[in-house]
């Protein structure tokens, strides 16, 4: 039936199809409803329903009208697929609305019933993003009909923020489907500034959230965060100024000051800094800073709050840094007949210069942590390396 609707469809055959599928899925809800659970059948119907529906672009009404029905009594996993992919086709409307009528409904319902609710969330919100943002930038038109196609889409990106803050302060494992999330949007627009048809700027998470996303205990998604920010540099130097303007007025100001707090972190040992231009230190409270900073300093007199994220003292890094450092000291051992003196660790600028006197390896400061960078990027942690690359002044050189 498909393929005779694309071949030679026509209203006649159209009609008869809802006709039939209003009728089918009415009867689905009343059996529902009596407390008789699902039909053997609807499975499968959903699937051909998403392979229908994804072929023509656009969701059935009468499937549109069958899932707002449904949602209130769906348990949030059977079917769960074919449901979210269905939705995904929801034209671009006003957000608010929408949530309203229909998505709370689906949240309320994923929440209670899916293993990995956020994980699920996400994913739709990412898909359902995507087709709005490339609905919006082929219409090619600036009525108020697209420019309020435009603040849904705003709207669709802050409510997923929300929502992820959300995740992160109730202690969620949600950071690598928030990180897709911002991934699939960027991946977007770089796709349309590509082609010189970019409409939707590139909307960065709000400070809260990048912050929280920056002090994950997962060097993967922490590298992927830093790869993310490298995305957003690019998309802000090629998008015209007018198009960044859209949306987030501060948007630059805002950017620099992720790039400055994050490089803060690894590379500059400074974290929690807020002197630099645009840093704030990621919004940690002076007062905070300073009491860890005494602490720190009673625990060891060389420990600093500003190097705690570092490459040598980082929770993320430590560990790893330390692997890398064995294995430059293992290869410098090989090459001489003398043996020659450990470094016990951690390693820091004052180590490294102590370390040379004593008749070991031969390495700055920069010269360290640009080996770590490398050893990083070849064990797949490649986000690092590219942020640094890209923002530091004296490696863009």
């Amino acid at each position: 039936m498909q393929k005779f609707l694309q071949l030679r469809g026509s209203g006649d055959a159209e009609q008869r199809l809802e006709f039939w599928l209003s009728s089918y899925l009415d009867a689905e809800l009343e059996i529902l409803r009596d407390g008789f659970g699902l039909s053997a059948t609807l499975s499968e119907l959903l699937t051909a329903l998403v392979s229908f529906t994804e072929t023509s672009k656009a969701l059935p009404f009468v499937a549109e009208r069958f899932l707002r029905a449904y949602l209130p009594l769906w348990n949030g996993s059977s079917d769960s697929g074919a449901i979210l992919d269905l939705l995904a086709f929801l034209p671009p409307q006003p957000f608010q609305k929408l949530h309203q009528d229909i998505l709370s409904t689906l949240e309320s319902s994923v929440f209670c019933g899916a293993e990995a609710p956020f994980d699920v969330l996400f994913s739709f919100y990412g898909s359902l993003t995507m087709r709005w943002m490339g609905t919006y930038s082929t219409a090619n038109d600036q009525t108020p009909r697209g420019f309020l196609k435009s603040n849904a889409i705003f709207s669709l990106i802050e409510h997923v923020a929300v929502l992820a803050e959300s995740a992160l302060a109730a202690g969620k494992p949600a950071h690598a489907a928030i990180l897709s999330f911002y991934e699939r949007t960027t991946d977007l627009v770089t796709e349309q500034i590509n082609v010189k048809k970019q409409i939707i700027p590139a909307i960065l998470p709000p400070r809260t959230l990048a912050y929280s996303l920056a002090i994950t205990t997962s060097l993967s998604d922490y590298s992927r965060l830093c790869a993310l920010l490298v995305t957003y540099k690019r998309c802000f130097e090629k998008q015209e100024a007018g198009v960044t303007r859209v949306y987030q007025s501060n948007a630059t100001d805002l950017l620099n000051g992720y790039l400055m707090d994050v490089c803060n972190l690894v590379w500059r040992s400074r974290a929690l800094n807020t002197t630099d231009p645009n840093a704030t230190g990621l919004m940690c409270p002076e007062l905070v800073t300073a009491g860890l900073q005494s602490y720190l300093s009673k625990v060891e007199r060389d420990y600093s709050v500003h190097t705690m994220f570092d490459f040598s003292h980082g929770h993320l890094l430590a560990a790893m840094t330390k692997t890398a450092f064995i294995e430059l000291e293992e290869k410098a051992q090989g090459m001489t007949s003398e043996e020659l003196p450990s470094h016990a660790g951690p390693v820091t600028q004052r180590s490294l210069v102590l370390l040379e006197k004593e008749g070991g390896i031969t390495l700055t400061w920069k010269q360290y942590r640009l080996e770590m960078l490398n050893w990083l990027d070849r064990y797949g942690f490649d986000g690092l390396r590219r942020l640094m690359f890209a923002t530091m002044k004296d490696l863009m050189k």
